[in-house]
């Protein structure tokens, strides 16, 4: 309704107010919009008037979502302004209006005025031929301008707009338009600069000092805002701190330089503040929060060297601390806390994941020194990426951390050789050192028979060493240990003796010799029953007992001379009568075995005498397994004492059934061995050897053999035994080389030994 839609007015007075523009009527007027997007609200407008060009800014509130009602949308017109038209020249017929521009068509020509001065930047002139122009119009979709006649229309084409649109603002004094038009970085320095020039004529040194350390290319130069702002520190560390941010990282020289200069100002404000407001005032407090604010986020850009030596020189500590910390610096802020005596927080940055160990190494001296369990409790947490070793250095140093020190070094050490595991003599010679020097026998019998003993069974630690430390601190348990960990097993007993008989006892049982263990018996059993003065009935029992403890080693006969001469038989009648019918049992075992052994014998010299007769029947014709000629020849006879060509005896026989030749199974022999075998060598020699001592046949067909046997010449036959050739029949007379063990062997042999032969049979594998 109409009272809906005056109602917005009435409610606010400002829209009643109207603006009145002068002119004719009949005159052909025109309201153009400018809008920033498809969809968006208008931004500007341009009205063509009578009386001139009236354009501004429109402010559109939308007073709920989607569409305005009628009467809800609320128009307000700001930066208004008419530009008036010559009257000497006609008035435009039409117009356009474009981003930066105001198209205005005329009779004879088309002129283009900007919009930000409001002055003609332009002229075309319409062409004769053509009827005479009607009016502008804008694409909505394209932009584009045109010029329509009766017959024509006419593309109005604007290149290059936004050229110089930048400086335009710029003389206009509006610098965020003309930052935003600005092509380039050096028009964009330009504008900073003369808006910084602003701002520092009218004292806002802030805002000056901002936009001065965003200037980069353009005038003034560095070094001549920096001489204008060196009478306002806060202004100059504003600039500072902008152009630090605005430098490129590939200058890399330059931001270091900003930024120490800037460390040294920020240093420089706090020492101010101090001396000025005191050092309790909340003035020193915030430049102190500048300055460690500043540290921390630009850490990666200063020097580590200059900046501590900067802070040194202005005596900050604390932020020396913080600096070394940012940077990764451990061992300035280690200095630094030994120094303040916060060791507590000194361990807990050595804790820190990735601090080297060589700063553990360095500095675990003084640490162990002043807090020896604390110390020692972060190595623990560290132990496994530490090296023992290389921190003795600093647990070897009883002027500094006492006896409590010490104390703690050995459970360092305790843990590195149980948990970690540690076998390096130098860990192991200092615990037993410091275990013997701490003088607790079971805090060091438990390292001594547990990690000091190595996986093998060995010590880790050289026992004589640890045997003349403990003899000398007169730790007698220890010794005992020892000496039987060397062997000494009866001075081992008689360390023991003196502290405890079970000791004793448990060292007696470790000696490998019955004899020796024997030995070692007596002496606890000599020890037990002389301490028994008396000799009474207890005693006796307790010998008794002890015998048994013995296992048999030690018998009632072997104890009675440690007895006093007045004791009675009669308490031993049990003891000596279990010992004699022990050693009935003992002569009736020793009968049956001599029994077994004569009965033994009996069966061995049957079979000896069985062997003697053994013999194999051969056929006359019986054909060489290899060669398959007849083993006697064609007369089928053999004649005693006869050898073979190569050596051999001339016909061998295997109890299997197969008989060769001597030079066949001589030859079937080396087949069974490669050329480089030591047992073909072995044979082949005793064939040449064989063959040079081969004699001549001696008295018709008798072999040297029968001739020994003949004459009873026993040492000839024994000799005739260890000739070559006896030994080469032997050898080849051991097994037969088609049935015997070293041709079952030849199964895991491969067939062809030489390697080239075997390589030409490889088969390839797919690729």
């Amino acid at each position: 309704t109409l009272e809906a839609c005056l109602k917005p007015y009435a409610a606010k007075p400002d829209l009643q107010t109207c603006i009145e523009l002068p002119g004719e009527s009949g005159f052909q007027s025109e309201l153009h919009l400018s809008r920033p997007g498809p969809g968006c609200p208008a931004t500007q407008f341009a009205w063509l008037a009578p009386a001139g060009l009236y354009h501004g800014k429109l402010e559109l509130e939308d007073g709920g979502a989607g569409e305005a009602a009628p009467g809800n949308e609320q128009a307000l017109v700001t930066e208004h302004t008419l530009v008036p038209f010559s009257p000497e020249v006609p008035p435009p017929l039409s117009m356009a209006l474009t981003e930066h521009h105001f198209i205005l068509l005329y009779e004879d020509r088309v002129a283009l005025v900007s919009r930000i001065s409001e002055a003609e930047v332009g002229c075309v002139a319409l062409p004769g031929d053509e009827s005479p122009p009607l009016g502008l119009v804008v694409d909505p979709e394209s932009e584009v301008v045109f010029l329509f006649t009766e017959d024509s229309l006419l593309e109005v084409s604007l290149q290059d707009e936004q050229v110089g649109i930048w400086r335009l603002y710029l003389l206009k004094g509006d610098h965020a338009n003309a930052l935003q038009h600005c092509p380039t970085d050096v028009e964009k320095d330009r504008v900073l600069a003369h808006q910084a020039d602003e701002a520092y004529a009218r004292g806002k040194l802030r805002q000056a000092a901002t936009l001065y350390g965003k200037v980069r290319t353009a005038p003034p130069s560095f070094e001549s805002i920096a001489l204008k702002l060196s009478d306002h520190p806060s202004a100059l560390r504003l600039f500072l701190q902008t152009r630090l941010v605005a430098t490129p990282s590939n200058m890399p020289a330059q931001i270091t330089m900003l930024a120490t200069w800037l460390t040294e100002l920020l240093l420089d404000h706090a020492n101010q503040a101090a001396l000025v407001a005191g050092e309790t005032s909340g003035e020193y407090s915030d430049a102190r929060k500048e300055l460690h604010t500043f540290l921390k986020s630009h850490a990666a850009k200063l020097d580590p060297g200059t900046t501590l030596q900067l802070l040194g020189s202005y005596g900050c500590t604390e932020e020396i601390v913080l600096f070394a910390e940012v940077v990764g610096d451990i061992v300035t802020v280690l200095q630094h806390l030994l120094v303040q005596g916060d060791h507590d927080q000194a361990l807990r940055v050595l804790t820190r994941p990735g601090v080297p160990a060589e700063v553990w190494y360095e500095y675990a001296a003084p640490l162990m020194a002043a807090a020896p369990e604390s110390t020692v409790d972060t190595l623990i947490v560290c132990a496994r990426h530490l090296d023992p070793v290389k921190l003795v250095s600093a647990l070897l140093r009883p002027e500094d951390s006492g006896a409590d020190g010490r104390r703690h070094t050995i459970r360092y050490l305790e843990h590195c050789v149980r948990v970690l595991g540690s076998r390096d003599e130098t860990v192991h010679y200092l615990l037993l050192s410091l275990l013997v020097e701490h003088g607790d026998e079971d805090l060091l019998m438990r390292y001594l028979a547990g990690p000091g003993m190595g996986t093998e069974g060995l010590p880790v630690f050289d026992p004589n060493f640890a045997l003349r430390q403990c003899y000398q601190r007169g730790l007698k348990r220890a010794c005992a240990y020892l000496y039987g960990l060397l062997g000494m097993h009866e001075d081992a007993v008689r360390a023991a003796l003196k502290i405890d008989v079970e000791l004793a006892k448990s060292f007696a049982e470790k000696a490998e010799e019955e004899e020796d263990r024997k030995k070692l018996w007596l002496l606890v059993a000599e020890h037990v029953i002389m301490g028994d003065k008396e000799g009474s009935q207890s005693g006796i029992r307790r010998a008794i007992s002890f015998l048994e403890e013995t296992g048999g080693l030690l018998k009632i006969e072997d104890v009675l001379p440690f007895f006093p001469d007045f004791v009675f038989i009669d308490d031993f009648r049990e003891a000596i009568c279990q010992s004699l019918e022990e050693y009935n049992g003992q002569i009736d075992t020793l009968k049956k075995e001599m029994e077994e052994a004569t009965q033994g014998a009996k069966v061995l010299r049957m079979d000896i005498a069985a062997l003697a007769d053994r013999r194999v029947a051969v056929a006359e014709d019986e054909p060489c397994a290899r060669c398959g000629v007849p083993v006697f020849g064609a007369g089928g006879k053999l004649r005693a004492g006869e050898r073979d060509s190569s050596g051999a005896a001339a016909v061998f026989v295997f109890p299997c059934g197969h008989a060769f030749h001597g030079r066949c199974c001589l030859k079937e022999y080396l087949c069974l061995y490669a050329e480089s075998s030591p047992s073909r060598r072995a044979i082949e020699a005793l064939q040449e050897e064989a063959l040079r001592q081969q004699p001549a046949p001696r008295r018709g067909s008798v072999s040297p053999e029968e001739e020994a046997h003949a004459s009873g010449d026993e040492s000839g036959l024994e000799a005739q035994q260890q000739t070559p050739a006896v030994q080469l029949d032997t050898a080849l007379g051991e097994q037969c080389p088609y049935c015997g063990e070293r041709v079952v062997r030849c199964i895991l042999e491969p067939f062809e030994r030489d390697e080239e032969e075997a390589l030409s049979w490889a088969v390839p594998l797919p690729a």
